[in-house]
């Protein structure tokens, strides 16, 4: 069985049992090592298309394509940028999750959206 097939099982068991979306994502970075942001994806079942369709539903004045989820997942490397605070509050909304759940606790330019979200250390 490859990555992506035991992502995609492990998550479909952990929701069949009704773990919350941030649960299945923290067992996903947990055993994969992937980031939270990508991990929140996954834990909804998700592709980035079908993530980008529904941020497009949500939000169909600021329409996003699966490449800005790319960038936004790889925003730690040389390759992506972190999304702007508005997104990162969007994001949390989409993945029903805190910004602090998104990975971005440690960021400076984000660290009042985790004060907000009550969760903050």
């Amino acid at each position: 069985m490859n990555d992506q097939t035991a992502i995609e099982t492990l998550a479909t068991t952990l929701r069949a049992q009704a773990m919350s979306r941030v649960d299945i994502a923290a067992r996903l970075r947990e055993r994969f090592g992937m980031n939270a942001l990508t991990s929140l994806r996954l834990a909804h079942g998700w592709t980035r298309a079908q993530a980008a369709a529904e941020w497009n539903l949500r939000w169909p004045d600021d329409p996003k394509q699966a490449q800005n989820l790319v960038y936004w997942e790889n925003h730690d490397t040389e390759d992506g940028w972190p999304p702007n605070p508005l997104m990162v509050q969007r994001l949390a909304r989409l993945y029903d999750c805190t910004p602090e759940d998104l990975g971005f606790a440690d960021d400076a330019r984000f660290r009042h959206l985790v004060e907000r979200s009550g969760r903050a250390s």
